[in-house]
């Protein structure tokens, strides 16, 4: 009986040590996880901004190949009134 004992009591501080390294690894893993979202939520955050960024970028560079294109029109139509006067000028 005494020897029962004194084997119970091994395997108990032993499962006991065991459950303390697996409690220390459960929350070693739980704060790697946390760590782990924050980042994620971080990146979520970044991925969002440089997409609205993105968007931005596209309507801003569509803005201003219109403006180009009304530009080149004018300065077209601007030639093409230069030329006329100069030809009347030739004519008389």
């Amino acid at each position: 009986m005494e020897n029962e004992n004194i084997v119970l009591k091994e395997t108990l501080s032993k499962t006991r040590h065991k459950l303390a390294e697996a409690t220390t690894q459960i929350n070693k893993f739980s704060k790697e996880e946390l760590s782990n979202e924050i980042k994620h939520h971080k990146y979520n955050e970044t991925i969002n901004a440089l997409e609205h960024e993105k968007e931005s970028l596209k309507a801003e560079v569509h803005d201003l190949s219109e403006e180009k294109k009304s530009y080149k029109k004018q300065l077209n139509e601007f030639a093409l009134e230069i030329d006329a006067r100069v030809d009347e000028w030739k004519k008389n």
